[in-house]
Order: C-alpha cells, then structure tokens, then sequence
C-alpha cells in the first residue's frame, strides 16, 4: 500500500501531504509535525514568493484538517489552534 502511494507522489498523482497522511494511516504512536513557516512576517507581493506560500499553505491545511491536534509556537510559548480530539 505505502509503495503504491509512494509511487503515487513520484508520478504527480498524489502530494507529498497525501503521501505523509497515507504513510501515517499505518503508524501507531504520536507523531510531531514540525512545517517551515509560512505566511506572519514581511513578505514580498511578487508572483514567486505568493506560490510558495501557496504551495506550503495547501498541504499545511490538508494535514492540520486530520490531526488529532494543531499547534502554534510562538516566541516559545503554545497555543492551541485546534484542541485534541476537536474535528
């Protein structure tokens, strides 16, 4: 199954966000995601960096949507974006 998905990616049929989740589906225990950052900050209007924001945000957003909770840390400090268990 991971295989088929795998190669899924390679081929462009699947995202790698899709991929991760399908791989996951497998895994039994807590998993940490840790994304490059994306989006607070200065940031430039042209066309380059808006479509890698866009390309961090989409699987950011697909793999937030089927955690069993998302959090932010910021200047060390925690908060909760989605509580666990919340859907």
């Amino acid at each position: 199954m991971i295989t088929l998905v795998l190669e899924g990616a390679r081929s462009g049929k699947s995202s790698v966000a899709e991929v991760l989740l399908a791989a996951l589906a497998y895994w039994r225990g807590d998993v940490v995601i840790v994304p490059d950052e994306v989006g607070p900050g200065v940031y430039s209007l042209s066309e380059v960096p808006q479509s890698h924001r866009d390309a961090l945000g989409a699987p950011n957003q697909l793999v937030a949507e089927r955690a069993y909770g998302v959090f932010l840390a910021v200047a060390g400090q925690l908060m909760t974006l989605k509580a666990p268990g919340a859907r």
